[in-house]
C-alpha cells in the first residue's frame, strides 16, 4: 500500500509515493520512494516533476561565418550561383565542410550538424551517402556550367600564373583513368595526375584537370595550356620545378610558345659549367640584387638551349 511522503530540504518541501516492503535478506521492514515533485503549502498540491531536459547540439558559427566573409569578398559564391544555379550553395557548403573538418564526404552530414551552414545557405538535403553519389555523378556530367565557373575565375587573369602536378595513386578498380606511371610518392600503384594553374597575384586557383596517370608532364602541361588559352588567358608565365626540366621539354615549351621560369638542375652538365664559369665573379658588388628584404648575387647568361636562365647562384 502507498502512501505521501514529504520531506523538506533547504527550505522546499518535496513530495514522495512510498510504499512499504519486507527484505527477506535484512529481515526488515524498507521503503521504497518514487519522486513525485514540489509540495506548494499555498495551494496544498504538488507541482509535477519536470520532463527531462532534451539534448540539443551547440553549433560552430565563427568558422563558417569566417569562410562565408571569405567566399563574400572574393565572389565565390556568386560566380557558383550564376554557373551552377541553385547546386553553387551545395557545392560551397560541400567544400567548406572539406575546410572544418578533415573526413570524407560519407561524414558530410555529421560536419555539417555540427556548422551553421544550413542554416546559412537554406539547405535541406539529406546529404546522406546515396544522395551524395547521385550528387557527384550528376556534378560531373555539367560540364558547360564548369567552364563558365572557370571562365569567371580567370575572367581578367594576365597576371603570373604558377603550375603544378600532383599524382593521385590508388588500388581503385572504378577509376578508368589509373595507369601505370612515374610515381613521384614511390608507391607500387597506378595514378591519376592533377594539374592546377593558381594566380601568384591574387593566390587562387584558377583552373585544374585530370589526366590519366600514364601522361608525361610536358604533355599534361601543354594540354592545360591550351585548354587555358581557351579559357581568355592569351599570356601567361608559367613557374615550373626542376622536374619539367629536360633539353627536349625546353624545346617543347618554346615550340608551343609557352612563357615559363625554370631552376636548372646543377646536376646536368650545363648547370655544373654555370657555376664554374661564375663562381670567382659572383660575388662581386655589381651583382647584387635585393629581392624580399635579402640580397642575392645574381649573373645573367645564355646557354645554347633555346631559353634564357636567370640563376641566383649564391646569397647573404
Amino acid at each position: 500500500m502507498t502512501y505521501l511522503v514529504k520531506q523538506k530540504i533547504r527550505g522546499r518541501t518535496y513530495a514522495y509515493e512510498a510504499e512499504n516492503y519486507w527484505d527477506p535478506e535484512k529481515k526488515q521492514s524498507r521503503q521504497k520512494r518514487r519522486y513525485l515533485g514540489v509540495w506548494d503549502e499555498a495551494t496544498g498540491q504538488i507541482i509535477p516533476k519536470t520532463a527531462e531536459r532534451d539534448v540539443k547540439t551547440t553549433k560552430s558559427l565563427g568558422p563558417a561565418y569566417f569562410l562565408d566573409s571569405v567566399s563574400s569578398e572574393i565572389q565565390l559564391r556568386k560566380k557558383l550561383s550564376e554557373s551552377f544555379g541553385e547546386d553553387g550553395d551545395i557545392i560551397l557548403a560541400m567544400a567548406m565542410s572539406k575546410l572544418l573538418h578533415q573526413t570524407s564526404l560519407k561524414n558530410l552530414n555529421n560536419v555539417l550538424d555540427d556548422s551553421f551552414l544550413p542554416e546559412m545557405y537554406s539547405l535541406k538535403e539529406s546529404f546522406s551517402s546515396q544522395w551524395l553519389s547521385n550528387f557527384l555523378e550528376r556534378l560531373a556530367t555539367k560540364e558547360k556550367s564548369m567552364n563558365s565557373f572557370y571562365n569567371s575565375l580567370i575572367a581578367g587573369e594576365d597576371e603570373t600564373l604558377i603550375f603544378d602536378i600532383t599524382s593521385l595513386s590508388s588500388a581503385s578498380r572504378n577509376i578508368d583513368w589509373l595507369e601505370w606511371g612515374y610515381n613521384r610518392d614511390g608507391l607500387d600503384l597506378p595514378q591519376v595526375n592533377l594539374g592546377l594553374v593558381l594566380s601568384l597575384h591574387r593566390h587562387l586557383p584558377l583552373y585544374f584537370k585530370l589526366f590519366p596517370g600514364s601522361i608525361s608532364d610536358v604533355v599534361t602541361l601543354k594540354n592545360l595550356v591550351a585548354e587555358v588559352k581557351a579559357l581568355g588567358i592569351s599570356k601567361s608565365l608559367f613557374v615550373l620545378d626542376r622536374g619539367f626540366y629536360s633539353e627536349n621539354n625546353i624545346k617543347e615549351m618554346n615550340d608551343a610558345n609557352i612563357d615559363f621560369i625554370i631552376p636548372l638542375p646543377f646536376s646536368v652538365n650545363v648547370g655544373k659549367g654555370l657555376i664554374s664559369e661564375t663562381n670567382r665573379e659572383i660575388e662581386s658588388p655589381a651583382n647584387a640584387k635585393r629581392f624580399g628584404g635579402d640580397i642575392f648575387y645574381v649573373l645573367e647568361s645564355e646557354i645554347q638551349n633555346d631559353a634564357i636562365c636567370r640563376l641566383p647562384q649564391k646569397s647573404v
